[in-house]
């Protein structure tokens, strides 16, 4: 993976070099280590060296950028697709949250409805811990193809954070971390239900009761996996990548 590092930061070591470089020239023809001509060849040799170097990484670079600004828009959209898909399923999970969504979906003007959605995600997001809705969470839990809809999400963002890691900015990057952690968590709490299910005769009665103890704290888990999912969201609609779970 390429290391990126911004022009003003590039522009000093280049600089520094240069100082650098004039001046270990300058002590070695000062301490007659160097003849003078040859010394100042030698200094117009490297200097015409570095300038062909920084010239091709500046055109690469700016090819970079350009390809960059052909693809930005239809990544933004890749990621805003997939933000909208969680919040319409963390919905069908959050107590009273399918009544939210059909509100929602009943409104008829454009920016009454945008407007009512980020209403929404601010209001979910805001709340201390997110009320779920026990039959919804339980089915969850029970049945891991529910959480197909955010695997597949994780999986898409962590597609677009490798491939376009170097253009994006590292707040962004870092929220894109956070939403695929939160989903990791959702999918190792199925899975420890499902082994549980799973265990021997044997090994049953000595592991369900501490399961059993930690289950009692599978809704806080959820709820606080839930909420990061959609501070998250938000976050990165301030950033850019506007909130708009369904076409507006």
């Amino acid at each position: 993976m390429k290391t990126y590092v911004s022009l003003r930061v590039y522009w000093v070591l280049l600089c520094a070099f240069f100082t650098s470089l004039a001046l270990v020239f300058l002590g070695l023809v000062s301490y007659g280590i160097l003849e003078y001509n040859l010394g100042v060849n030698l200094f117009t040799s490297s200097i015409s060296t570095v300038l062909t170097i920084v010239f091709l990484n500046f055109l690469f670079t700016s090819r970079e950028q350009n390809e960059w600004k052909t693809v930005k828009d239809e990544v933004y959209s890749m990621i805003q697709m997939e933000l909208g898909a969680m919040f319409n399923d963390i919905l069908n999970y959050v107590e009273d949250g399918l009544i939210t969504k059909s509100y929602l979906l009943n409104l008829k003007k454009k920016e009454t409805r945008k407007e009512a959605f980020l209403s929404a995600l601010t209001e979910l997001k805001d709340a201390k811990e997110l009320k779920l809705n026990d039959a919804e969470w339980k089915l969850m839990i029970e049945n891991k193809t529910s959480l197909i809809a955010f695997s597949t999400a994780a999986q898409t963002l962590n597609e677009v954070e490798i491939k376009y890691s170097r253009f994006l900015s590292s707040q962004l990057t870092l929220s894109l971390i956070k939403i695929q952690n939160s989903i990791r968590m959702l999918d190792t709490l199925t899975q420890l239900h499902t082994s549980m299910k799973g265990l021997s005769p044997t090994l049953r009665p000595i592991l369900l009761p501490a399961y059993q103890e930690m289950e009692k704290e599978i809704p806080k888990i959820l709820s606080h996996s839930f909420k990061k999912i959609l501070e998250e969201i938000y976050s990165m609609h301030k950033m850019g990548i506007e909130f708009s779970p369904y076409p507006i």
